[in-house]
C-alpha cells in the first residue's frame, strides 16, 4: 500500500510539474509546414537576408507586437539587411503548439527561445510566441502574414 501511495503522489508531482508536449502525432501536411518554419529560424541563424526573402509571399503583412504598422515583404526585407549585420541568432529553440492545415493555408501558433549576440559581443535571450500563417502557390509554402515576439516581462 504505501508503495501504490508513494507513485501516485510522484506520478501527481510528475503530471504538474511537466509543461505538455505538443507535436507527437502531426499529420505529414502539419509536418511538412513546421519544417519550413524551422527552416525559416536556420536561415535567420546563418543570417542570409536574400534567402530569407524566399519566404515571403508578395503580399505579406506582419508585425512584431509594438509595431505601429505591419510590414510589408519589402519593409521586412530591409529589415533583415539591417538587423543581420548587426547581431548573431547563436541559438534557438521552437516548440510548436497548434497547427492548422486547410487546403493551401496553413496557420502555426508556437514559441520560441533565443540567444543571440551583438556586434559588442553581449549576449542576450529572448523568449516569446509567433503565429504564421502560410499559403502554397505552385507547390511551396510562403508566409502570407504573421504576428508575435518577445514577451514584455512588465
Amino acid at each position: 500500500m504505501k508503495n501504490t501511495v508513494k507513485f501516485i503522489l510522484i506520478l501527481c508531482i510528475y503530471l504538474f510539474l511537466t509543461p505538455p508536449t505538443y507535436g507527437q502525432n502531426w499529420s505529414e501536411e502539419q509536418t511538412e509546414v513546421w519544417k519550413i518554419v524551422e527552416n525559416v529560424w536556420e536561415t535567420v541563424q546563418q543570417g542570409d537576408a536574400e534567402k530569407m526573402a524566399d519566404y515571403f509571399h508578395e503580399d505579406y503583412k506582419g508585425w512584431e507586437w509594438g509595431d505601429f504598422y505591419p510590414r510589408t515583404k519589402k519593409t521586412a526585407s530591409e529589415y533583415f539587411h539591417y538587423f543581420f549585420p548587426s547581431s548573431h541568432l547563436v541559438t534557438f529553440s521552437l516548440e510548436p503548439m497548434d497547427i492548422i492545415v486547410k487546403n493551401e493555408m496553413a496557420v502555426i501558433h508556437y514559441y520560441y527561445t533565443t540567444l543571440s549576440e551583438g556586434v559588442n559581443g553581449n549576449a542576450a535571450e529572448e523568449k516569446g510566441r509567433w503565429t504564421d500563417v502560410y499559403v502554397k502557390e505552385n507547390g511551396k509554402w510562403l508566409m502570407i502574414a504573421d504576428s508575435g515576439g518577445k514577451w514584455d516581462n512588465n
